[in-house]
């Protein structure tokens, strides 16, 4: 199922790359990209979808020297050119992953349902005025251009299913309520949605209840009442809350981890779905959303952005996102042929998926595992 996914994932970016020019979305300039150029809407996105995250120009030399380019350009140039592309449209890459995904592969479930993290991160950016003036700034004398970013993953298959780059003093829940309309339209509203520290409300909760989800989120300790009552009656764990005259039933558990802290977590779950054993366990998978934004970070080298400006920013934000569910795919395919003695030479794809960032590479590289596999399939036949 992965090696399907993993086949049409390409062939969708080829295809949507070769169709771009025909797209209404493509262009921030109507004068854009009327005619083929080196500098071409085809080549910005190939370029994008790589993930070129070492010096740009060499990188350009390189396309050029492979023949992808058929003259050499300037870094400012392409700068100049990729301005013209809308990062809507490259996020169409991203979005069209998960679509794929929830199409093709059968869901990784708990107890029958989807098992989805919801959680922003921090993202570093160049101090450039443009950057400054629109994301704003962190740190203690708030002067670090940093852009707040938002995934919605599923923890099973470690597949990103929608994401959101802000303004770093944007709101993480008004963001996780985009993930939750988006995870409608992707028919994915029984899902279980798992949520750290600061997102629960009990606005939040009802809204989660409303739109047919169900939630496991840990609660501060500023909860002062419920954690008390926690603390002090472990075993009562119904408890109910109203809204705008509506009641919402929901559970509540004081969990204690290895380091012997005390975690609490509020649910939408009964007793008979899951106990508190169960959600302590549940609720650890919810670490995988953080595993992800380090390989984004550290392997597609997300925060190395080639471009300087918002466009930029945005366009490789969401490239690393298809990146990023490429590579899972990729991953998944050696995972499930490990074990067979014809492909113990697949024994090495997790160490090289560290290295393989580049749509192209990865193209060539599963090349020989997909297209001569069908050929001996045909071939049997």
């Amino acid at each position: 199922m992965y090696k399907e996914y993993s086949e049409k994932l390409i062939r969708f970016a080829k295809e949507k790359i070769e169709r771009c020019i025909e797209s209404e979305t493509m262009r921030l300039n109507a004068k854009a990209f009327i005619r083929e150029s080196v500098l071409g809407a085809k080549n910005i996105l190939n370029i994008i979808l790589r993930g070129c995250k070492a010096s740009l120009q060499l990188s350009l030399d390189h396309l050029f020297d492979k023949g992808t380019l058929k003259k050499t350009v300037s870094k400012a140039a392409f700068s100049k050119a990729r301005k013209a592309l809308n990062p809507e449209y490259v996020r169409e890459f991203a979005d069209g992953s998960a679509e794929i995904y929830v199409e093709e592969v059968p869901a990784e479930t708990y107890k029958g349902k989807r098992v989805i993290a919801i959680d922003g991160s921090d993202i570093a950016l160049e101090n450039q005025k443009e950057l400054l003036e629109y994301f704003g700034c962190s740190g203690s004398k708030k002067s670090a251009a940093t852009a707040l970013g938002s995934y919605a993953y599923d923890v099973n298959s470690e597949i990103v299913y929608d994401c959101r780059i802000a303004k770093y003093a944007a709101s993480e829940r008004d963001l996780a309520r985009m993930h939750i309309e988006r995870l409608k339209e992707l028919g994915l509203g029984s899902s279980v949605i798992l949520a750290d520290r600061g997102y629960p409300s009990y606005e939040f909760m009802a809204e989660l209840i409303d739109n047919g989800f169900d939630f496991l989120i840990r609660i501060p300790k500023s909860w002062t009442i419920l954690v008390e009552m926690l603390e002090a009656h472990p075993d009562e764990n119904d408890f109910y809350f109203e809204l705008s005259g509506k009641r919402y039933d929901f559970r509540a558990y004081c969990v204690t981890l290895d380091s012997d802290e005390h975690e609490w977590l509020v649910t939408s779950l009964n007793a008979g779905t899951l106990s508190a054993d169960e959600a302590k366990e549940l609720y650890a998978k919810r670490w995988g959303i953080e595993t992800k934004y380090g390989f984004v970070k550290n392997k597609l080298q997300l925060e190395n952005f080639s471009g300087k400006t918002v466009i930029a920013v945005k366009q490789e934000f969401y490239a690393a996102v298809y990146l990023a569910n490429l590579c899972t795919a990729v991953t998944k395919v050696a995972d499930a042929q490990i074990e067979n003695d014809d492909l113990k030479k697949l024994s090495n794809i997790r160490v090289r998926l560290t290295e393989l960032v580049s749509l192209t590479e990865l193209c060539l590289f599963l090349s020989p595992l997909f297209v001569n596999k069908a050929n001996e399939n045909a071939a049997k036949c």
